[in-house]
This record gives structure tokens, C-alpha cells and sequence, in this order.
């Protein structure tokens, strides 16, 4: 089963319009502004949508990417087979980038604790989880 335009948005907003809160290398960014940039041509023209991606972009907003984007998002990949299979391809590509970094080592900063050569276990959309018991860690 592919990803759903849910996901496929959110991969998109976290790896091209709000890289910071994310764990990506250069190329799957490069890949997350190519998903984005499919997106915003297959609504070229249609001003409703222009002006909420626009928005999403100028604001940040996760939600009006969930608003008003997905349910756009959805009916255009159900109604065009090959736009769809292209946006599952370059997502499908992210994932496999970020999973094939799981276990590598990454600079992070969590709370009070600075973990350098940490663990990174498991990467899902903006979130990571951290194995530190490998690490040295220090006391800000």
C-alpha cells in the first residue's frame, strides 16, 4: 500500500518548508523541495490552492496544509494515477534514505543533555528516536 496524501504532504512541509524541526541530510532535503515542487505544479493555475500553499509556505503551517492541501492533495492523486505514482515515488525515495541512515551517527542536542555520536534508532516525519546509553554525554 502506498502512502497516503497525508503523509506525502508532511514529508514534503517537514523536509522543504520547515527543514529545522527535521533529521534530514542534504539529499533527502533536495528530494523533500523536488516532492514539494511536483506538488505546486500539478495545482499551477488553480488560485484557491496556490494561495494556501503560498501560505503554508510564508507561515509554516502544518495546518493549513492539513486544512486545506490534503484533501486537495487526495482528490488530485486519486483522479491522476501517474501524478500519484510520481509523488509515492520521490516520498519512497526520502524514506528509504532516512531509514538506510538509521543506526548512523548524528550530532543532537536534547534538553540539558548534548549527545555527540549518538545513536539515532528510528527517524518518522519530524521526530527521532535516541538511543544514548552508547554516549558520552555532558551536562549543559
Amino acid at each position: 500500500m502506498g502512502l497516503t496524501a497525508q503523509e506525502i504532504a508532511n514529508i514534503a512541509f517537514t523536509g522543504a518548508i520547515q527543514p529545522n524541526g527535521a533529521v534530514l541530510s542534504d539529499a533527502e532535503s533536495q528530494k523533500a523541495k523536488e516532492l514539494w515542487a511536483a506538488i505546486r505544479q500539478k495545482f499551477q493555475g488553480n488560485e484557491y490552492v496556490e494561495e494556501a500553499l503560498n501560505d503554508v509556505e510564508s507561515q509554516k503551517s502544518s495546518e493549513i496544509l492539513e486544512q486545506q492541501i490534503v484533501p486537495m492533495l487526495q482528490r488530485a492523486m486519486n483522479k491522476d494515477p501517474q501524478f500519484a505514482q510520481t509523488l509515492q515515488n520521490i516520498a519512497k525515495e526520502i524514506n528509504q534514505e532516512i531509514n538506510s541512515n538509521t543506526g548512523t551517527q548524528k550530532n543532537i542536542s536534547m534538553g540539558n543533555i548534548t549527545g555527540k555520536d549518538a545513536n539515532v534508532v528510528n527517524i518518522s516525519g519530524d521526530r527521532a528516536s535516541v538511543d544514548l546509553s552508547r554516549d558520552k554525554t555532558e551536562k549543559k
